[in-house]
């Protein structure tokens, strides 16, 4: 990544110089927003973005987001040449500016944001120090970086990159397009393209699977994979752990945050996000386009309906409904839970109010 944005009004660590500059045409083009300038202003084709910055270090060559009102006070004193946001938001944009319209701000904001810093091209490029199985099938165009381990009959696609010190086990595929970052590990694995691995992440290991008696503990063997679907990111040492007698399934467009823990069989739909410290158990399953906040624990066995949402710090050890929003441990409605809260407040100030 050579372009990392925190929030919609922090952005850090631009690793080179940007593309461009593009008017605001091309801006236009690129986003899918709409200008609005006023009269004193050049034309869409005459003013020129050299750069994306947050509200307070842009200068006026340079584009800010904002789609939230806690940042207002910003806005107003930013001077940025032109600014992404909500037409619900619009007027609170200085006149200085020019008013780019979009439904989803930070959508547009990303999109211009790549224009500007593109993904790096890999070079073609295998390290002496690598050590690549003679079964192993490397793509075209790929980059195998020091110290990374490619064990026998595994399988990488083309335009993909191996970090430093990581380690593919046997019989692993990855697909075209793939960024694993250094010190990662993958074991009994299948992905797709456009997956992007990052540092020290654990991927495919044997889970905690185990029966017991007064004797003691006795391990299953898992003989399942993971399976991780396209366009899928697992950020910094994540743990995936394989099957027991089933594959575990991380499904297309995923997001998974650092230091998550997803035991065995889980299955995770399409577009679902997970925050920092999550955690899912064992044999859960887990809809499409659900949102878990950081340091959610959900109970193995579960099913957690599509579109469902996770309030951060929550406990969930019951089904979840699709499109349900739940909160506490144990998670329950959001709204109940909100009242549970406000009562307890009401019942520390003035015990009286439980009788």
């Amino acid at each position: 990544m050579v372009f990392i944005v925190i929030d919609e009004n922090t952005i850090v660590h631009q690793y080179k110089m940007p593309l461009g500059p593009f008017n605001l045409l091309e801006i236009e083009r690129i986003s899918g927003a709409q200008a609005i300038i006023s009269p004193d202003k050049l034309g869409c084709s005459t003013f020129f973005i050299k750069n994306v910055a947050n509200l307070e270090t842009a200068t006026s060559d340079d584009l800010c987001v904002l789609h939230n009102k806690r940042y207002l006070r910003a806005l107003k004193k930013s001077s940025a040449g032109a600014c992404l946001i909500q037409k619900n938001l619009a007027d609170y944009v200085p006149e200085r500016m020019i008013k780019l319209i979009h439904p989803n701000p930070y959508k547009a904001f990303a999109l211009i944001a790549q224009a500007f810093y593109p993904a790096p091209i890999i070079d073609t490029y295998r390290a002496d120090t690598a050590f690549v199985a003679g079964t192993a099938q490397i793509g075209k165009n790929c980059k195998i970086e020091h110290g990374a381990y490619i064990g026998e009959n595994v399988k990488i696609g083309d335009d993909s990159q191996i970090g430093v010190n990581t380690y593919i086990g046997p019989n692993v595929i990855i697909g075209n397009h793939c960024i694993i970052e250094n010190q990662v590990s993958i074991t009994n694995t299948i992905m797709g393209d456009h997956v992007v691995i990052y540092p020290g992440a654990r991927i495919g290991q044997d889970g905690f699977g185990f029966a017991s008696d007064e004797k003691g503990h006795y391990k299953i063997p898992h003989i399942g994979k993971v399976i991780i679907g396209h366009h899928v990111e697992i950020h910094a040492n994540t743990c995936i752990d394989r099957g027991t007698l089933d594959n575990t399934v991380i499904s297309d467009y995923c997001r998974i945050d650092n230091l998550v823990q997803i035991g065995h069989n889980v299955k995770i739909g399409t577009g679902t996000i997970m925050a920092g410290q999550s955690g899912i158990a064992g044999s859960t399953q887990i809809g499409k386009g659900v949102m878990l906040g950081g340091q959610v624990g959900i109970s193995g066995h579960l099913n957690i309906g599509d579109r469902a949402v996770i309030v951060a710090g929550s406990g969930v050890i019951r089904n979840v409904e699709p499109h349900e929003e739940q909160g506490g441990y144990p998670a329950i409605s959001k709204r109940a839970w909100h009242r549970q809260s406000t009562f307890l407040k009401k019942m520390v100030k003035n015990p009286k109010v439980s009788k």
